[in-house]
C-alpha cells in the first residue's frame, strides 16, 4: 500500500492540540478476533487533553464511493491519558491485541453513531480519516462530499480540519 499522511493543524487553542498519531489498518493475521485495527490520537501537550467537540470521519476513497461519509465518531466526553495518548478500537482490553498499552493511555470504542465493529475501520481498499472540529451532526451517513467523484471534496461539513490521514 502506498500510504499518504498529512496533518493540517488549526490554531492550537481552537483544537486543543490533538493529532492523529498512529493508524493500524488491516494488520497481518487470519483470526478476525485478533486482527484488530485501531486509531491512536496524541496530545501535543503530552498530557491529558479533552477531545470535546472533535469528530473523527471515515470518508471513502474507493471507485464509486469517492467522498462518501462511511463512518463517524464523536469524541466528546473523551480525553487523552496522562501520557497524551488515546487509542480508539473495538473496546478490547488494554493488554490485547498488541500487548500492554503504555501506562497512562486511555482507550475505548467511540460507540456513538457507528462502533468500530470487530476492530474493522472500513474498506481496506482505501479511505481517508478526517479529525475535525465543528462537524455538522445533522449530516447523514453516506453523504457524498465529492459529487463528481474526482477525488477532491466539493464541500465540507465541518468548521476546522484538525488532522487527516489517507491511503489508497
Amino acid at each position: 500500500l502506498a500510504v499518504l499522511c498529512s496533518a493540517f493543524i488549526a490554531a492550537p487553542a481552537a483544537c486543543g492540540g490533538i493529532l492523529l498519531n498512529e493508524v493500524t489498518i488491516d494488520p497481518p493475521g487470519t483470526d478476525e478476533a485478533a486482527n484488530l485495527e485501531f486509531i491512536e490520537l496524541i496530545s501535543t501537550t503530552g498530557g491529558v487533553e479533552s477531545t470535546n467537540g472533535l469528530t473523527l470521519l471515515l470518508i471513502d476513497s474507493n471507485n464509486g464511493g469517492y467522498g462518501r461519509i462511511r463512518q463517524r465518531w464523536s469524541l466528546s466526553g473523551r480525553s487523552t491519558g496522562a501520557n497524551g495518548l488515546l487509542v480508539l478500537g473495538n473496546n478490547y482490553p488494554a493488554a490485547f491485541p498488541y500487548g500492554a498499552l503504555p501506562s497512562g493511555t486511555t482507550f475505548g470504542d467511540p460507540a456513538t453513531q457507528d462502533p468500530m465493529y470487530n476492530g474493522d475501520l472500513g474498506s481496506n481498499g482505501g479511505f481517508t480519516l478526517f479529525l475535525v472540529a465543528g462537524f455538522n451532526s445533522a449530516t447523514p451517513l453516506d453523504a457524498d462530499l465529492d459529487d463528481n467523484d474526482n477525488g477532491a471534496l466539493d464541500f465540507v461539513v465541518w468548521s476546522t480540519l484538525v488532522a487527516s490521514f489517507g491511503f489508497a
